[in-house]
Order: structure tokens, then C-alpha cells, then sequence
């Protein structure tokens, strides 16, 4: 049941964001924990399986498996998830101090489903990556995954969040800010993963 509501929150963001947030508004939650819970672990396992399938197919030995099957996707889907809390966080401070008002756990769910396209192109590209000729795709792939995640946020912010336009407007400066600030940590971070 899980994987199936994932994976139909996944579908109506890409066909329609409006239309999915519009459900996902509907969706009760009670607590932040349950909305992770409930729709990242499955994308969590499947990245973790195809990154150990990738690394034995590459060289099939114990450490490297390990290395590279469990703690990167592990390391790599931890840092994605704190920066996600942390964005939602931010979101929620940000909408409280330019006066703007929401459903609870609202800026949870806006900040945690729109990362669910991101997921979705992150995994595809660790299956591309393992891929002889086609696994340079897998970099763009990432790329436009961070770019659709942005636009989900947009659309799932319009619904969400209720905001007048000026507040609307202080809001998106600081959270883009914010999300370019914790981008450039990311990267730093993933960088010195992979260094290892």
C-alpha cells in the first residue's frame, strides 16, 4: 500500500502538480515522521538495491558492494532527506515571519512530496549510471530531476501556503536563498562522498 501511494502521488505530480496538490492537501497526516514514513522509504530501499545490483555488476567484491551498494545511496539519500527537513523548516519559519498562514504540517508536505519527482529521477539515473555509453545521461538527468522538483514546489506553495502577493514575494527571495545555500552544501557534501 505504501509503494502504491507513492507511486500515485509520483504520477499525479508529474501529469498534473496542480491536481496532485490538490489530493495531497486533502491527505491527513500526524506528524511530519509519518509523511517520510509513508512515501520516501520505499524509494530509499529501491535506491539502495539497484545501487548494490550496480556496484556487483561493476566489481563484484565484498567491500566494494558494501562501499558502494550501501553507504553511498545511504550517505546520499540521508543528506537529501536532512536538507529536505531543514528546507521545510525554513519554509515554516519563513511563512511565519512574513505573516502568511497554513494547514498544519503544511510546509512539511509541500517540501517533502515536491522532492518526490527528484527521487523518482534520482533513481532512474543511478540505473542509467550503470549503463555502458548511456551512463554520462545520468548527470542530466539529476539535473532536470532538481529543476521539476522546483517547479512541484511552485505549484505545490501556490496551494499550500496562503500568502497576499507582496508576502508571496518575500517568501520565494528567502526560501530561494535558503535552497541555494543548502544546494551548494549538498554538492560539497556529495562531492567529498564520492572522494572517499
Amino acid at each position: 500500500m505504501r509503494v502504491n501511494s507513492s507511486l500515485t502521488h509520483l504520477k499525479q505530480l508529474c501529469e498534473d502538480p496542480y491536481f496532485a496538490w490538490n489530493n495531497i492537501d486533502s491527505e491527513l497526516y500526524e506528524s511530519k515522521y509519518q509523511i517520510i514514513r509513508k512515501n520516501y522509504f520505499p524509494f530509499f530501499l529501491s535506491t539502495i538495491f539497484v545501487f548494490a545490483v550496480k556496484s556487483f555488476i561493476e566489481e563484484p567484491k565484498l567491500f566494494n558492494i558494501i562501499k558502494k551498494g550501501a553507504i553511498y545511496p545511504i550517505a546520499i539519500l540521508g543528506v537529501y532527506l536532512f536538507i529536505t527537513y531543514t528546507i521545510a523548516m525554513i519554509s515554516e519559519k519563513t511563512l511565519e515571519s512574513v505573516g502568511g498562514k497554513s494547514k498544519p504540517l503544511a510546509s512539511y508536505k509541500l517540501t517533502f512530496f515536491s522532492g518526490l519527482p527528484f527521487l523518482a529521477f534520482f533513481f532512474l539515473s543511478s540505473i542509467l549510471s550503470a549503463i555502458p555509453y548511456i551512463k554520462y545521461l545520468s548527470a542530466p538527468l539529476i539535473v532536470t530531476g532538481l529543476i521539476y522538483q522546483s517547479i512541484v514546489f511552485y505549484a505545490g506553495a501556490e496551494k499550500l501556503l496562503f500568502l497576499s502577493k507582496e508576502k508571496k514575494i518575500y517568501w520565494f527571495l528567502i526560501m530561494f536563498t535558503a535552497l541555494s545555500i543548502l544546494a551548494g552544501i549538498v554538492f560539497f557534501i556529495a562531492a567529498l562522498i564520492f572522494l572517499i
